[in-house]
């Protein structure tokens, strides 16, 4: 299970940030808002009842890393010496939270990908999905959350292959007895719902260190004497 905070929007005042509970570092106008849910009595032990204070209490089952479905088909034509295979593959009901390098700008001084900055709070875009642009690690916004849980269901087209095989009368005067010409895809495409230049098969708790996964391209010629 995904288990985090679960945010509740973004802070658009500073009076909002008086009124609502504890959380983490200096909040300012933009940062993400949690949810208050439980709280710790003095023994350790969850109450069931808000305290104020955002801490490990707080943190909810927020989905499921692990698909419900998986599932793949294929398609097979031919037609007057023309022939086409594809394989197609994917998930569905699956959630992935992402962290680190790919949700965090500036993190360590690093990069912010466009989609976020594109998406990020400001004054003048108060409807933001993402919370304000900072580099402070001790920020409300560095924390695993449900700003950065995906729908990581997918269809992907695996393969894409397309021959012609040349006619029998033309190449029994090369003494030859089959010419199949083909060129040949792997993940073309993928229909899915991350943000972009995200691969929805990304582990979850994925900071980026992961080979991303490439399109290749195949021509040749299969000869049969």
């Amino acid at each position: 299970s995904i288990y985090a905070y679960k945010a509740i929007g973004l802070f658009q005042s500073e009076e909002e940030i008086a009124e609502a509970p504890t959380q983490f570092g200096t909040l300012k106008p933009g940062d993400i808002r949690y949810e208050d849910i439980d709280s710790y009595d003095e023994e350790g032990n969850l109450t069931g009842e808000a305290d104020g204070v955002i801490n490990g209490a707080d943190r909810q089952i927020l989905g499921n890393s692990f698909p419900k479905l998986s599932y793949g088909f294929n398609i097979n034509l031919d037609y007057k010496g023309f022939d086409l295979s594809a394989a197609f593959s994917g998930v569905g009901n699956r959630d992935v939270l992402l962290q680190h390098y790919l949700v965090y700008p500036l993190l360590n001084g690093g990069n912010a990908p466009e989609w976020i900055l594109d998406e990020a709070w400001t004054e003048d875009n108060r409807d933001a999905r993402y919370p304000v642009i900072t580099n402070s690690t001790s920020s409300n916004n560095f924390r695993a959350n449900s700003t950065y849980v995906y729908n990581g269901s997918y269809l992907r087209l695996r393969n894409l292959t397309v021959g012609y095989t040349l006619p029998k009368n033309i190449v029994k005067k090369a003494t030859l007895s089959n010419v199949r010409f083909y060129v040949s895809g792997q993940n073309l495409f993928t229909i899915d719902n991350m943000p972009e230049g995200i691969d929805p098969t990304q582990p979850n708790g994925s900071g980026g260190n992961v080979y991303p996964v490439v399109k290749s391209y195949t021509f040749g010629v299969n000869v049969s004497f």
